[in-house]
């Protein structure tokens, strides 16, 4: 068995990490700030993560400078790979993070255009087998419902999709508890998992979670 990636992850709204509850709700004023992103970006790869996932929640063309300069500094200052998205709806805009020393770019402005290719569960795994189809390298499945509950991942779909595409899975969305990161790992069949929330507010480190998963047999990066 590959050995499965831990990967925190920045919410970044107007250039400051925000949490909330349930992704996206910058405009109901419900987001709490939790700080810098470049010095929580450093703390992470100090910590041992496999990756590093920033989205721009402000998403605007006229903002995006500033998450420009936050991808340059982290880059400039981190070795794991970052994950840029949010807002990216041209290749010139990909390219622009790319070069910013963003490794990965997410996307998923077809299903902001097609509401109803995620509305199910069988629609969410059809959606997922046609990105793959189209060239994506892999999938980050973020359950909006889950997010930022911390009840825990949706482990019936990420299952579902996993074992439906042949490209890894980042299951991402109610991370609360280690277990919830087994969980996911094992019934799920994720390849990765995705957390804000408990590493933000220092309830857990990404060695605790590392060190809990190599515990139960899971096998992990090094930290």
């Amino acid at each position: 068995m590959l050995a499965k990636r831990v990967i925190p992850c920045l919410d970044v709204h107007d250039g400051q990490v925000t949490r909330g509850i349930q992704f996206g709700k910058a405009e109901a004023g419900e987001l709490r700030n939790v700080g810098d992103p470049v010095a929580l970006a450093l703390r992470y790869n100090e910590q041992g993560a496999d990756e590093m996932v920033f989205f721009d929640i402000t998403a605007s063309a006229h903002k995006r400078a500033t998450m420009v300069d936050v991808i340059e500094r982290a880059a400039d200052q981190c070795f794991m790979p970052l994950t840029v998205g949010g807002g990216l709806r041209s290749v010139e805009d990909m390219y622009t993070m790319l070069r910013a020393g963003a490794d990965k770019i997410s996307i998923n402005s077809s299903a902001l255009a097609t509401p109803d290719l995620i509305r199910a569960g069988l629609d969410a795994v059809e959606w997922a087998k046609r990105a793959v189809a189209l060239g994506s390298g892999e999938i980050v499945l973020n359950s909006i419902d889950a997010d930022g509950t911390k009840a825990g991942f949706d482990l019936v779909i990420t299952r579902r999709i996993s074992e439906a595409v042949g490209v890894p899975v980042v299951a991402s969305g109610g991370a609360g508890k280690l277990e919830h990161m087994a969980e996911v790992l094992l019934a799920g069949k994720a390849d990765a998992v995705l957390a804000a929330s408990i590493f933000h507010f220092g309830e857990y480190t990404v060695g605790d979670v590392k060190k809990f998963l190599a515990a139960r047999g899971i096998p992990v990066r090094p930290v």
